[in-house]
């Protein structure tokens, strides 16, 4: 039994007490709020309505509460392969993007390179103390009389990972092929890359293929001050096909971005 504070509309006020410290407030023998000396305490099924809260609220000191979730407030980009630090952090979210291919190259001109794919997750590292391993994919290398080369596949832990873009043909083959993503919550798959239109009257290279952070290298026409095909521009984006027999750019690499 606590002290009590009752009041309905058959007894009106009624008050009773005994020696537990405690003081309860009802309302027609049901409990509404009870007071003790660790604080106030609201009973089941019972709040207080808003239009009742005026003036100023006290400071609260929120390192006792649990069970609520936060955003993120720091970033760390990894443009090489490296190592996560996972000691103390409980949840993460990471942008994995593999390399982008290269573009081929021949004497009519090569194609562009695919994209590398994006895998995004968010990771629940509470029970992880230690290094995650961070793995970043290369670009591929662009060609001068061949298939450009394929971009490195990234990856963070064995959580999730994203295949680079394949290179680009040459003498009028298709574009690399994007890159595949696999174990993120959302797997975006790379832009594939393009052809080279040769023609008497049109002459121009591929764009490279696109990733998620954008756009790739720039393909060349007949008229460019160089013919040479441009690297590939955003992280993971495929390299640019050049005309003739001059070189097809390099694909970007990739990046992993996590959030914690």
């Amino acid at each position: 039994m606590a002290s009590l504070i009752n009041a309905d509309t058959t007894n009106g006020l009624k008050i009773s007490s005994d020696t537990t410290g405690e003081v309860k407030i009802q309302s027609a023998g049901s409990d509404i709020v009870t007071v003790d000396n660790t604080g106030i305490t609201m009973a089941a099924g019972k709040t207080i309505p808003a239009a009742s809260l005026t003036g100023t609220l006290p400071a609260i000191d929120g390192s006792a509460l649990t069970g609520i979730a936060g955003g993120f407030s720091n970033i760390t980009a990894f443009t090489s392969s490296g190592n996560f630090d996972a000691t103390g952090i409980d949840k993460v979210k990471v942008t994995v993007t593999g390399g982008g291919g290269g573009a081929g190259g021949s004497g009519d001109g090569g194609a562009s390179g695919g994209a590398g794919a994006t895998a995004i997750e968010i990771i629940d590292l509470s029970g992880v103390s230690g290094n995650v391993t961070v793995t970043i994919g290369t670009g591929g290398a662009g060609s001068t009389s061949g298939t450009g080369g394929t971009g490195g596949t990234s990856s963070f832990g064995a959580y999730c990972s994203a295949t680079g873009g394949t290179g680009g043909g040459s003498n009028g083959a298709d574009g690399g092929t994007g890159g595949t993503a696999t174990g993120g919550d959302i797997n975006i798959s790379g832009g594939d890359g393009f052809s080279t239109v040769y023609a008497a009257s049109l002459q121009h290279g591929g764009t490279g293929g696109a990733s998620y952070w954008g756009g790739g290298g720039k393909g060349r026409s007949f008229y460019s001050p160089s013919q040479v095909g441009q690297d590939g521009k955003a992280y993971g984006s495929g390299g640019g096909a050049g005309l003739g027999s001059s070189a097809g750019g390099a694909g970007k690499a990739g990046i992993v971005i996590v959030e914690y």
